[in-house]
């Protein structure tokens, strides 16, 4: 059964299959999440500043019939994660999966490395994933409108299962990106 299939229509215009969101997935890491996690079922929401190799990608995929779509998100800039959070609520109501794919490093020896090239680094590799972290929570309140001290207390806050960079080395053994509580019926 293809992803595509195991994601047919049901009522209300969504579809069966788990929504994913994967930052910074037009090549590389990304890209091979993307490709784990449509084989498995999952619609797959693409983030990346990238514009023209997201959507090149998102087209792709659906072209071997994946359910994909892209979005414009800069992982540093709080604006692009609000938009991306307001759109993916719009559209699919919930995520079930977020894989915060963030990460950069520079080669520069020390001596050589300028303030602004350090600067770039720690606005990528923390504030990045701080704000792909807190995309859950926002998505879930945007979603639900309960109060955020509510949803801590009863642990609705904490549907979507988030995913660090770190996590993704499962791709190197050749296992499964993602944990058997998280992977798509398939029915």
């Amino acid at each position: 059964m293809t992803a595509q299939e195991r994601s047919a229509k049901v009522g209300g215009g969504q579809t069966s299959a788990p929504v994913a969101l994967v930052t910074v997935a037009a090549k590389g890491i990304g890209l091979a999440i993307v490709e784990r996690l449509v084989a498995g079922g999952y619609r797959i929401v693409i983030g990346d500043s990238d514009d023209r190799g997201g959507s090149a990608e998102a087209e792709r995929s659906r072209g071997i019939g994946g359910l994909v779509t892209f979005r414009r998100l800069d992982v540093t800039a709080e604006a692009d994660v609000e938009a991306v959070v307001r759109g993916v609520a719009e559209e699919f109501g919930s995520l079930a999966l977020t894989v915060n794919n963030t990460g950069v490093t520079t080669h520069a020896r020390i001596e050589d490395l300028t303030l602004d090239e350090w600067r770039r680094v720690l606005s990528v590799d923390l504030e990045g994933v701080l704000l792909g972290l807190a995309l859950d929570h926002r998505l879930e309140y945007a979603r639900t409108k309960a109060p955020r001290e509510a949803m801590r207390s009863t642990g609705t806050g904490h549907r979507a299962k988030a995913i660090l960079l770190a996590q993704v080395s499962v791709l190197a053994s050749g296992g499964p990106v993602v944990p058997p509580s998280v992977r798509a019926p398939t029915s």
